[in-house]
């Protein structure tokens, strides 16, 4: 959360509370784990999609389906959300 804060401020939903905000990241964190996502980028890439979609993106159906198929060159998960338009 500090790391977006710092360095991407204008995505942090600041009109959200902070234990609202730790719940995104906390998913989206637990979607890493479960499916077995390592790099950092990749994390810090489901994180900012938590932030960019109030959390939506955690419980969407086209992400579960991107982190099954793992079809995206390892540091580039990002690309792939925006590609899919999940966010």
């Amino acid at each position: 959360m500090a790391l977006i804060a710092d360095q991407m401020f204008d995505i942090v939903p600041w009109k959200q509370l902070a234990s609202e905000r730790y719940t995104m990241v906390k998913d989206a964190c637990e979607l890493a784990k479960r499916f077995a996502i390592d790099d950092q980028a990749d994390v810090l890439a489901l994180n900012v999609a938590a932030y960019l979609s109030d959390g939506a993106s955690n419980t969407d159906p086209r992400l579960a389906a991107l982190l099954t198929q793992r079809a995206w060159p390892e540091g580039n998960l990002g690309n792939s959300i925006v590609d899919t338009e999940i966010v």
